[in-house]
């Protein structure tokens, strides 16, 4: 072989080495961003869950969610929850009639629910329907969430709540939609599927319905303000959804 020859030849390897390193280094450059994108798409479903169970929106959904518990088991027994209607968590008001003032009976909180704060069942629904509204947002921008993690982790709170809000007009409160939709996609991705739910009560059997056909029942007053009132039947503490 010929000096001129051999040196193409070592060119040539040269080259193709080079090419072969860049197209590792490619593949490798690729690698570390999918990993970083997923590592990014985990915090943020990781921070969705943390917005949900902790801090204000936490607090909220535990208040509000015994109380409706309260509300279930006074009307329909253990273990029930109630599905509240919007004219139900108004605050009473002294100054409408009567029997206006007693269909808003889930306005306040009982006095032994009260944390000095002065938080009222409506505003805490607002929380829990506004952090449903971020996660719906940030659901409907696929490339920004781990979506299988998404639904492991919020699939049953998110049918859950729906639920319970099944009997709020959406046009009263447009947040209410959002979690219409959360909870749809849930369905349609199988949340029902997922390992954590093998062994989970379904969130149907919570609700029995019929809140139009039975007697109001006694939680919180239609006064000036909260005052506890006769002792409910006894019953055990629901875990918050």
């Amino acid at each position: 072989m010929s000096v001129s020859m051999l040196a193409t030849v070592i060119t040539a390897a040269a080259a193709c080495g080079g090419a072969a390193a860049a197209l590792w280094g490619l593949r490798y450059a690729k690698g570390l961003i999918d990993t970083a994108v997923s590592d990014r798409q985990v915090d943020r479903v990781l921070a969705l869950h943390h917005d949900w169970t902790t801090g204000e929106v936490g607090d909220a959904r535990v208040r509000f969610s015994e109380l409706m518990y309260r509300a279930g088991e006074e009307a329909f027994g253990p273990r029930k929850c109630w599905r509240p209607d919007w004219e139900s968590l108004i605050p009473p008001n002294p100054a409408v009639p009567k029997d206006v003032r007693t269909a808003r009976f889930l306005g306040y909180y009982p006095e032994d629910m009260l944390s000095g704060r002065g938080n009222r069942p409506i505003h805490d629904l607002r929380q829990v329907l506004w952090c449903f509204d971020r996660m719906n947002e940030a659901r409907k921008r696929a490339s920004s969430l781990d979506e299988d993690l998404l639904i492991s982790l919020m699939g049953h709170s998110v049918v859950w709540w729906n639920l319970l809000c099944g009997r709020l007009e959406t046009l009263a409160g447009g947040h209410v939609y959002s979690l219409m939709q959360l909870a749809s996609w849930m369905e349609e991705m199988g949340w029902r599927k997922d390992p954590r739910n093998e062994h989970r009560k379904m969130p149907e059997n919570d609700y029995p319905g019929g809140e139009e056909n039975v007697p109001i029942p006694r939680i919180s007053t239609s006064g000036k303000s909260p005052v506890r009132q006769a002792p409910l039947k006894t019953r055990r503490r629901q875990t918050p959804r």
